[in-house]
């Protein structure tokens, strides 16, 4: 079953479980946007996505993949609304070479891949982040989130040493982290979205690191 998603106008804005009911919303309204989904979870997901609020405060964009490319930006954001961001980007080579060696690193990352840049994403972040701060960390594996507030048992040894080390980070330099998931596969066809745009802004430079990982193997 389909569902239709009008994200625009504002008083049209909403999930509708038929064409008929979406076009009679739509039709003849200047500026309308609307989609197709499979599903009502993917329906309340965009609808909750473009109402996404970005308060004042500390954020960190974490992201990583496959190649060991790691991506992280991190956004000040004043109550005047102003955006102050530093991007970083790194490689797992790099972020945890105070954990092993480059030749085990390069066989966990064979190992576990994708997982291995996705928590150095988060390590890299606790890293960069000033002592006592209040961050929200958002990211778009669930794993980071799951095995850091302990609702998932974590069973690779490897994963474990990580997530201990960020753990112990975090409480050397008193921070306090939120979470706060974001879906990469919901389409941008909103207006600005600061968690998309973000969270894509982190993939983009982890794709930038993985190239400097692949030549230094």
């Amino acid at each position: 079953m389909k569902f239709y998603v009008v994200i625009a106008p504002e008083e049209k804005k909403g999930i509708y479980r038929s064409w008929e009911d979406c076009l009679t919303a739509v039709h003849g309204v200047k500026g309308a946007k609307y989609l197709s989904v499979k599903s009502l979870e993917e329906a309340n997901r965009i609808l909750n996505d473009e109402k996404a609020s970005f308060e004042p405060g500390t954020y960190a964009f974490v992201d990583g993949n496959h190649f060991g490319g790691i991506g992280c930006v991190l956004v000040q954001v004043a109550r005047s609304g102003k955006e102050t961001i530093k991007e970083i980007k790194k490689t797992v080579l790099e972020v945890f070479s105070d954990m092993w060696s480059e030749l085990e690193i390069s066989a966990e990352l064979a190992r576990i891949r994708q997982i291995l840049a996705e928590l150095g994403g988060l390590k890299l972040a606790v890293e960069s982040l000033n002592k006592g701060t209040s961050v929200t960390i958002v990211h778009d594996y669930t794993g980071i989130a799951e095995w850091m507030e302990r609702r998932w048992k974590i069973k690779d040894p490897a994963v474990f040493k990580i997530v201990e080390d960020i753990r112990s980070k975090v409480e050397e330099k008193k921070l306090k982290l939120r979470f706060k998931h974001q879906d990469s596969h919901i389409p941008g066809i909103g207006g600005r979205n600061p968690f998309r745009e973000y969270n894509e802004l982190a993939d983009r430079l982890a794709t930038e690191a993985a190239g400097t990982v692949e030549r230094g193997m």
